[in-house]
């Protein structure tokens, strides 16, 4: 297991990993493995990463994004300019934090960030 100071001196302090990356289950595992084997966290932008051993995840949950979707194509064929529709941001946003993995990779997660999580997962 690999220290908060050996990874320092490496110049390698966390990776982000692309949520296309982890769509796949044996993708996300391997991903989760090499977090474990160069004793990096990595987090990622789907809860189920954290879930799955990745130590955080951080990203706005889109379970109505068909719907939205939709209801944007149907303004657009009825005669709306697109660059007439509003932007509309992401919401809400879910952070999930694995504190087992935390923990095998030697970090310790403020308590104040373990209690704006919406998931403490481990």
């Amino acid at each position: 297991m690999t220290d908060a100071k050996s990874r320092s001196r490496r110049g390698v302090h966390g990776a982000i990993v692309q949520p296309i990356l982890i769509l796949d289950d044996a993708k996300r595992d391997a991903i989760v493995q090499l977090q474990f084997a160069h004793g990096i966290p990595a987090i990622s932008g789907m809860r189920r990463f954290a879930d799955r051993g990745g130590f955080m995840a951080y990203a706005a949950e889109f379970p109505d994004l068909p719907q939205r979707s939709a209801g944007y194509v149907d303004r657009i064929l009825r005669g709306a300019r697109p660059d007439e529709l509003p932007i509309e941001l992401p919401s809400p946003f879910t952070l999930a934090v694995n504190v087992r993995t935390a923990r095998a990779l030697g970090i310790d997660v403020p308590a104040r960030l373990l209690a704006r999580a919406e998931a403490v997962v481990g």
